[in-house]
């Protein structure tokens, strides 16, 4: 099991939003950046396939594993959502019509606090 961890993720087409075209470069430099500094890195991004949340589900189970990382890295580039101040959501590819595809981001963190 890897002790240093980045997952990087990148929706550039989200739903029923504008393109983010730097999403996927941006998200690709961190992920090169992280490889070279010794990370095991995923990069998951919606070129060709959409990002979904069983799509996240099956890579945060693969790489985390039992856990046991030192460092894990988790980083985001596309559309978000504050609603309220207390909840911070990433727009995964299909948000608009499925109110399942996006993240709570304060709940994946404390979630992955546990490992």
């Amino acid at each position: 099991m890897a002790k240093r961890l980045c997952i990087a993720i990148a929706v550039s087409k989200p739903d029923g939003l504008e393109e983010v075209p730097g999403a996927i470069p941006s998200a690709t430099r961190l992920a090169d950046w992280a490889g070279g500094q010794g990370y095991d890195v995923a990069l998951v991004t919606d070129k060709p396939d959409p990002v979904t949340c069983a799509r996240l589900a099956d890579i945060f189970h693969e790489k985390l594993g039992a856990g046991g990382q030192e460092r894990v890295i988790i980083a985001f580039a596309g559309h978000g959502l504050i609603r309220g101040g207390a909840e911070e959501y990433w727009l995964l590819s299909g948000w608009r019509t499925r109110a399942t595809e996006a993240v709570n981001y304060l709940k994946l963190r404390e979630r992955l606090s546990t490992y």
